[in-house]
């Protein structure tokens, strides 16, 4: 995902916790294909800009973001 055009994303750890902020920055859906070691499940969604609707969570809306918890 590092040279994505569409995707911006990053983590952030702070002693126990860490975050990963995944940002589509495109007026299309894009999906999401993390890197080993940065998987979601297990962890939780804290925050997103769209509302939680039971959509496919590997596709990233038009200028979707989202934070989630990870498992440390």
């Amino acid at each position: 995902m590092q040279d994505h055009e569409q995707i911006y994303a990053y983590t952030r750890t702070l002693n126990q916790e860490k975050w990963l902020i995944v940002l589509n920055f495109s007026g299309e859906p894009v999906m999401l294909d993390l890197p080993d070691g940065l998987r979601t499940e297990g962890g939780r969604m804290i925050i997103t800009n769209y509302p939680e609707d039971g959509t496919n969570a590997a596709e990233l809306r038009p200028y979707e973001a989202r934070v989630y918890g990870l498992k440390v």
